[in-house]
């Protein structure tokens, strides 16, 4: 078969022969324009038929090859910081884009401490304002200010309830604050009453912005009580939506969640014979649109974005089964998660707290001794191990990291080191079948999608692996396995909160008798 005399279309063979030969066909085609100095030359016969993978150009676009991500859990304590755990702070990286999820006392030297690079920060999310969740923000926002140039960079966005804008105002105008960014506070209301109410407290206090304050939005909740797309100006993962959902906590101050779900990625190249076909073949060309004459490894890009080339060839006919994009849950303090059920089902990981548990192995417990714990826990508006686990049970979550530890437990934490990580995790799987991780301060977890790698390391493999602060290569990998539906997973977290609720209400009465 003659190939056409199109420069382009030998350039092309050209970069297919040339991959054949030194037996590294990945990215050829993005490399024919740009890496390789190409010659004329006619393809020849005998050419041994690259895969069409091979032959798909490695593209950097999000829409075609899906972020690395990494949870590093910054603080995984409780109430104060102690020895062991520094209070609340979890970070989320995203391609090389940090997310910070609360950020308690003591938050910026843990960060200096981590992998985490507090420039790197571009969004800020606040569950609730007890002092343990974000009374070391001003701190981080300072120094996000280190190795900037002058308002180089889109500005950071801050996410929070009713109030966060003003308490930022105030703490950094009271220290006559010069950032070297912009930022902005979006606020979640439950109501236009809650607005109006924010609005006129704003009036009264002078309404002054901060000098590198931009105005955020404030945002109401869909029909549903769910934030949905939390609007960001921002665009800098295109590939997570964010959403949010209120759960029960104290009678005065509601606490958030947050759930972050992926796009959908389209799946390999499954049938290399039809593109190279529509390649190789005059009659084939003869009917591409003129842009895919010219540039024709484009075609390969098109057809993983999910676009058709007109008249020749669908996606369908060969890309294989969609990659189904992750879910990322991280809930702040609470007792009762069903609300964000329906929102968390088929989660790829669960981020819960577990405040107190029932500790069998040092403590004499009994049945009577774990309805007081679980009690005792609700009356505060926090959550036991085996709460946790019954959630991530109810959403059919692949992995389970339990968090927000009390600060109770440091003397047995500093007398035996595994005490908190191996009992929480015992107490989470008698409700939970998935992989529990206790996280301590400094883990960083690899989130892995269904495409990734399906092995799980063992939990005494997880105590040598994952150390405090270690290197990314070294992290935990976490992998998704299986989904309920969204009315199930809310009817199941309904139930196993009421559970609960139930005996704590029954120890209540017996503990009066």
């Amino acid at each position: 078969m003659m190939m056409p005399k199109s420069s382009s279309w030998k350039m092309l063979n050209r970069g297919i022969q040339r991959a054949v030969s030194q037996r590294s066909l990945k990215g050829t085609l993005a490399g024919t324009r740009s890496r390789h100095r190409i010659g004329r030359f006619k393809l020849p016969a005998e050419m041994t038929v690259p895969t069409c993978e091979a032959l798909s150009p490695a593209s950097k676009s999000a829409e075609l090859s899906p972020p690395d991500v990494y949870l590093t859990t910054i603080g995984t304590g409780s109430q104060m910081p102690t020895e062991k755990r520094s209070v609340s702070a979890t970070a989320l990286n995203i391609g090389g884009r940090i997310w910070l999820f609360d950020c308690g006392e003591g938050t910026q030297l843990q960060l200096w401490k981590s992998t985490i690079s507090p420039p790197r920060i571009t969004r800020i999310f606040i569950s609730h304002l007890h002092g343990d969740h974000f009374f070391g923000l001003p701190a981080v926002l300072c120094s996000m200010n280190t190795d900037r140039k002058e308002y180089d960079k889109p500005p950071v966005e801050i996410v929070g309830p009713p109030g966060l804008r003003r308490l930022v105002r105030s703490m950094l105008s009271a220290g006559a604050t010069h950032l070297r960014y912009l930022y902005k506070v979006h606020e979640l209301h439950p109501s236009s009453s809650s607005v109006n109410a924010e609005i006129a407290q704003q009036k009264l206090e002078g309404n002054v912005r901060h000098p590198q304050e931009i105005l955020g939005k404030n945002i109401l909740p869909g029909p549903d009580g769910v934030w949905n797309h939390i609007p960001f100006s921002n665009k800098d993962v295109d590939t997570f939506a964010v959403h949010a959902v209120g759960l029960r906590h104290s009678q005065k101050i509601s606490s958030t969640g947050f759930i972050l779900k992926e796009t959908d990625y389209p799946g390999n190249f499954e049938d290399p014979d039809k593109v190279l076909n529509l390649i190789q073949s005059d009659e084939s060309r003869k009917r591409l649109p003129k842009r895919y004459q010219k540039h024709p490894h484009e075609i390969f890009n098109e057809l993983k974005r999910g676009v058709a080339i007109e008249g020749v060839l669908s996606p369908t006919d060969v890309l294989g089964p969609t990659k189904p994009g992750r879910k990322i849950v991280i809930l702040g303090d609470t007792f009762d998660a069903s609300t964000a059920a329906s929102m968390s089902a088929g989660a790829t990981v669960v981020v819960h707290e577990a405040t107190n548990g029932a500790l069998s192995n040092l403590e004499k417990s009994n049945e009577n001794e774990t309805k007081k714990v679980i009690a005792r826990t609700i009356m505060h508006g926090h959550s036991t191990p085996e709460m946790a686990g019954a959630f991530a049970q109810a959403v059919g979550a692949a992995s389970l990291v339990l968090t927000h530890i009390s600060p109770q437990y440091c003397g047995l934490e500093m007398k035996y080191p595994n005490v908190i990580t191996d009992g929480f995790a015992e107490l989470a799987r008698r409700e939970y079948d998935g992989h529990v991780v206790v996280a301590n301060d400094g883990m960083n977890i690899v989130i892995q999608g269904e495409w990734q790698s399906t092995d799980i390391p063992s939990a005494t493999e997880n105590e040598r692996l994952v150390l405090p602060f270690v290197c990314e290569k070294d992290a935990e990998s976490l992998v998704r396995n299986g989904t309920v539906t969204p009315k199930q997973a809310a009817l199941d977290a309904i139930r196993a909160t009421d559970k609960f609720v139930q005996i704590a209400q029954d120890a209540a009465r017996e503990a009066k008798t």
